[in-house]
Formats: C-alpha cells, sequence, structure tokens
C-alpha cells in the first residue's frame, strides 16, 4: 500500500478514535430515553384510577437533555393528566403576563392538550386558559405556543403548567412566564373573576413560601 494512502488510513482511524472517546467521555453518562416521573419542582395529577402518564423524555426533546411529557391512552374520560406549579404573584402583578413554551403532539385525540395558566386572589380566580379552544391535535412538530393573562393588583399568586384529556402524547419544553405588553392580546377564558369556595386565609397562606417564578422550567432536572 502506497505511503500516503497509508498515512490517509491512519487519519481516519485516528479521528475516529477520537470522536468515540469524546463521545463516550465518564464526564458525559448515558441517559435513558425516558425517566417516568413528575419533574422536579413541579406536582403531577394523572386520574383516579391511573390515566396518564407523567415523566421526561431525552430522545423527543427541543433544547438540552430532556423535555416533560403527559401521555394517556384514553380519548374520552373525565380524568385529566395534569403538570402545574405554584408561584407567588409578586413580581408579575399589575402586568400582563405570557406563559409560553414549545410542544409537540404524537397522536394527540381529545378535547385538551397544552399549556394552562391560572391567576388566583383571595377568593377569586381572576383569569384562566387551558387553551381548550385551540388545543393541540395529531402528530407535530416542534412550535411555540403561549397563553396571556393579566395580574390584578391585588392578585396573590399564578399557577402554570401543561394538561391533556384525551389519548396520545403531549411533550412540552423550554417554557418561560414573562411580563408581556398591553399591545400582545389576552386568551383569558373568563369575561370577568369567577369566585371560588376557598378561604382567603387558605391562598394566602398556600402562595406565602411559593418561589418568586417558575422552577425547572426547562425540565433539565430529573425527578
Amino acid at each position: 500500500m502506497p505511503a500516503h494512502i497509508k498515512i490517509r488510513f491512519l487519519q481516519i482511524a485516528l479521528a475516529c478514535v477520537t470522536t468515540y472517546a469524546c463521545a463516550t467521555s465518564p464526564d458525559e453518562p448515558v441517559l435513558p430515553a425516558q425517566a417516568i416521573g413528575v419533574p422536579s419542582g413541579w406536582q403531577g395529577a394523572v386520574g383516579s384510577p391511573v390515566a396518564y402518564e407523567i415523566g421526561l423524555d431525552h430522545v423527543e426533546r427541543h433544547g438540552g437533555r430532556w423535555a416533560a411529557y403527559i401521555t394517556g391512552p384514553k380519548l374520552f374520560t373525565p380524568d385529566f393528566g395534569i403538570l402545574s406549579q405554584s408561584v407567588r404573584a409578586d413580581n408579575y402583578r399589575g402586568k400582563r403576563v405570557r406563559l409560553s413554551a414549545w410542544v409537540k403532539g404524537r397522536g394527540l385525540v381529545g378535547p385538551v392538550a397544552g399549556l394552562w395558566m391560572r391567576v388566583d386572589g383571595a377568593g377569586v380566580v381572576t383569569g384562566y386558559d387551558n387553551m381548550r379552544n385551540r388545543a393541540e391535535s395529531g402528530t407535530t412538530d416542534w412550535h411555540e405556543v403561549s397563553i396571556v393573562l393579566d395580574v390584578p393588583l391585588d392578585a396573590l399568586g399564578i399557577v402554570i403548567g401543561a394538561m391533556r384529556q384525551g389519548g396520545g402524547t403531549l411533550f412540552i419544553d423550554d417554557m418561560k412566564l414573562e411580563p408581556v405588553g398591553n399591545n400582545v392580546p389576552s386568551t383569558n377564558m373568563f369575561d370577568a373573576p369567577v369566585p371560588n369556595s376557598i378561604d382567603p386565609a387558605t391562598t394566602i397562606a398556600a402562595y406565602l413560601n411559593a418561589p418568586a417564578g417558575p422552577t425547572n422550567a426547562d425540565f433539565e432536572r430529573t425527578p
């Protein structure tokens, strides 16, 4: 074999060895395709009896190492699969805020699939949207969706997350909660504040120790 061809083979072999070494560095652990369980910093509800599964997916992700998912086999069910967390309203009072995330669908059917957000006051809900009127459906690639609500000056807290009712899998990644201008239209499903049956003192206590902003909104921390 001519010397220049031998040298080329050695160069290719060395490149392959270097690439393999980098890919299998002990500092880069091999991650499973999925990690079942509610992501750190979040709360989850899977219906009763258990109709849904919540977890993290390493294969289907928009950015980073993980995306959250909610999956359910049923088309018609009164149960919901819900991923949520609560934040204090302190940093958002008197502002219009947008909850956004990147989502992807796999065989989605049913009436609800998307983000959800609720603004709580003392004994009242001032804003709510679960994307029911624009639910994700079918099989889609990654795209950004959002909810926009106003946070009154007397608001106590905000609940954010994702919600499913029906079959298929909803993937969620890179969520954000941020103030926007009043030129961005509100998506509030309520025409006026709706009283709830929760004692105001209970709501105040519930938000007292809540974080000032979203936690693990990029879903990079495992359950």
